[in-house]
């Protein structure tokens, strides 16, 4: 179906006019004079007249959409926590074994029985058993200095077991008792006054293996020098001692006797 909008509505003066002539028309055709003033007359009139058409609104609705808030919700922070990172013990220990003779199955035989020691009877001691290593000498397999003292440096050293530079320490129950400092060679230079800080043990009557002479030098170290028999000569320290004589006595010994060994962490 199709609506046809009204666009022309009659002019206030063209309806008065259509008006008039209707009532003029009436009056003049009827019996009786119309209108009388009557009611029924007014009324016939109305209904004569034409309708004045009620202007619609074009306009569209505007309609206002409704906005729906989300409330927002604030995310919860859960608090980070930085695991403690624990303290490793770096110290470099030294520690005396039991009493062995001289026959240790040369070098590495030495240093396993560091090793064994360390895990039966130092196993309080900072660093994993496999770290310790026997403080002797054997010819040039280990070697601490080939000229008294290192006058050579630090290239003297083979295999040593002392680093340069480095502080050395003994457990005194749960004390950590700083021993000696090595200089830049890997040792504490006796020839030019310096000492230990304190003895390696505090007995007299204590002695260790060491192979070595008085100014760091190889000495001896049992038949064949390479500490695998326990007869022929050996060098040792002796406690009680801060001066050179902690690494050697000046006197050799048997090397079927039992001496302790000194064990060092690298």
């Amino acid at each position: 179906m199709t609506f046809t909008k009204i666009t022309n509505y009659p002019s206030r003066k063209s309806f008065s006019f259509k008006l008039s002539l209707l009532i003029l028309s009436l009056f003049l055709s009827c019996s009786q004079k119309f209108p009388e003033g009557k009611i029924f007359d007014l009324v016939i009139l109305l209904k004569l007249l034409p309708k004045t058409p009620v202007a619609t609104s074009n306009t569209p609705q505007t309609t206002t959409p409704t906005t729906t808030t989300t409330p927002t919700t604030t995310p919860t922070t859960t608090p980070t926590t930085t695991p403690t990172t624990p303290t490793v013990n770096t110290n470099k220990y030294i520690f005396l074994t039991a009493t062995h003779n001289g026959n240790f199955g040369g070098i590495t035989g030495a240093d396993t029985y560091c090793q064994s020691q360390k895990t039966a009877s130092f196993a309080s001691l900072a660093g994993d058993a496999t770290e310790y290593k026997a403080f002797i000498v054997a010819g040039t397999t280990r070697q601490a200095c080939s000229t008294a003292n290192c006058a050579g440096g630090i290239a003297e050293n083979i295999d040593w077991v002392l680093k340069p530079n480095t502080d050395y320490y003994r457990l005194d129950g749960t004390t950590d008792t700083k021993v000696f400092a090595t200089n830049s060679s890997g040792i504490v230079n006796f020839g030019e006054g310096s000492s230990l800080l304190v003895a390696i043990d505090s007995s007299g009557s204590t002695n260790w293996w060491t192979g070595l002479a008085n100014d760091w030098t190889f000495y001896s170290a049992c038949t064949g020098n390479n500490w695998s028999f326990a007869t022929g000569l050996a060098s040792k320290g002796v406690g009680a001692s801060v001066t050179n004589t902690s690494i050697d006595t000046g006197s050799l010994s048997t090397c079927s006797l039992n001496f302790k060994l000194l064990c060092v962490r690298q």
